[in-house]
């Protein structure tokens, strides 16, 4: 019996990586690029939200500037800028405020995909 231990012991210290590679089982290989793409996906999926959140700051500070409609000058009493268009002003406010909607739309959806696909799953969902 203790020359069967000691013989599985030389066998473990006799492998090396290469070997290792060359009998690993399919389902440890697919188990480790499973895990790789799964990795990079999710951190496609997470930049995307990120860069939707960045483009629905911006269109809430465009809001905020399209809404400024303060005297330029303390000394002014004249509400917005000297040549003031309000159907062209009117137009850009309705289609930011849309494209805001629109941006919490996708946001809402990218989150969703996030959490399905990327969330762990317990021993009893799977």
């Amino acid at each position: 019996m203790a020359k069967a231990t000691k013989a599985a012991e030389t066998a473990k210290v006799k492998t090396n990586k290469f070997v290792q590679t060359l009998s690993a089982s399919s389902a440890n290989i697919k188990e480790a690029r499973a895990r790789n793409l799964s990795e990079v996906a999710s951190i496609e999926a997470l930049t995307l939200v990120q860069n939707l959140k960045r483009e629905k700051l911006n269109l809430e500070n465009k809001i905020a500037n399209l809404t400024d409609l303060a005297p330029e000058t303390n000394d002014s009493l004249r509400p917005g800028s000297k040549n003031f268009d309000a159907p062209a002003w009117i137009k850009e406010l309705f289609e930011t405020k849309m494209d805001l909607k629109l941006k919490e739309i996708e946001i809402e959806e990218a989150q969703s995909i996030v959490e399905e696909w990327f969330s762990d799953i317990s021993e009893d969902e799977a």
